[in-house]
């Protein structure tokens, strides 16, 4: 404690000194602190060792708040959080506006079949029936009849027809052929009283052409065969000829070689609308 106070009474001394002689005392920098300093006859000793550090004094107020730092680097996400309690069940909304009809489903499995009804009274007896008719046809067959005509009329079968308004129905079988030609046609149909049907013929053509130079001599059986209106009641003669095809020249034909012909002609009720 003794060289704290040597040291406090140095410093009042020097003060005295310096408001008895009217100056400041200044200590030239070149001068170091350990040096002796002489000045207006007075002696400066060296600079004493620092004290000890005093008590530590009050907290001071706190400073003003600073400015607010710079947005930080966003954080990792954290875990989620727990399911928070329901909420209690809200009012009830209004009924909306009904909505569009949907597409139809798929059809489903077919049922069980369910099981038999009791049997039904028995119905009324139906009025009489018309007496109807029997069937009205006729054939005409020709055994062998070796026809080496190329046009015209083979031969005809006799009909009576006992409508005006029913058709006819015509089936011709025979055997027909055409020879010593290549790329020819002849053509076997069926006609009434002399006129063919209309707007469809009844009618079938054979065309041949020759195979490596050689002429064909095929005898094949051949059906035509077909319905007819015909608007009159009375005999009917169906005949069965053979003529040129349209757009080619004369062949020799042939029908009925070593076989039968027959001519079938039946009375039939119109066709449905």
């Amino acid at each position: 404690m003794n060289w704290i106070y040597n040291t406090l009474l140095t410093f009042i001394i020097l003060i005295a000194v310096t408001k008895v002689f009217g100056k400041d005392l200044q200590i030239p920098n070149e001068i170091g602190a350990n040096s002796r300093i002489r000045r207006n006859n007075v002696c400066y000793g060296r600079d004493g060792r620092d004290g000890p550090r005093g008590p530590m004094g009050r907290d001071g107020r706190d400073g003003k708040d600073g400015k607010d730092g710079k947005d930080g680097i966003r954080g990792l996400a954290g875990e989620n959080g727990k399911n928070g309690v329901d909420g209690k069940d809200g009012l009830a909304g209004k009924d909306g506006k009904p909505g569009k009809d949907g597409k139809d489903g798929l059809d489903g499995k077919n049922g069980k079949n369910g099981q038999d009804g009791r049997p039904g009274n028995n119905g009324k007896d139906g009025a009489p029936g018309k007496d109807t008719s029997p069937k009205n046809w006729k054939e005409c067959a020709w055994n062998k009849l070796n026809n080496g005509h190329d046009n015209g009329e083979i031969k005809h079968c006799s009909f009576k027809k006992r409508s005006s308004s029913t058709y006819l129905e015509v089936t011709v079988s025979s055997n027909m052929r055409i020879h010593r030609c290549s790329g020819c046609c002849k053509r076997w149909y069926v006609t009434f009283d002399g006129a063919e049907c209309t707007p469809s013929p009844i009618d079938v053509v054979v065309y041949m052409a020759n195979q490596d130079g050689k002429w064909g001599n095929l005898h094949r059986p051949r059906i035509i065969k077909g319905y007819c209106k015909i608007a009159k009641a009375g005999l009917v003669n169906v005949g069965f000829r053979v003529g040129n095809c349209h757009g080619y020249g004369n062949a020799d034909a042939y029908t009925g070689w070593n076989s039968s012909t027959r001519i079938m002609v039946e009375e039939v009720e119109p066709p449905q609308e």
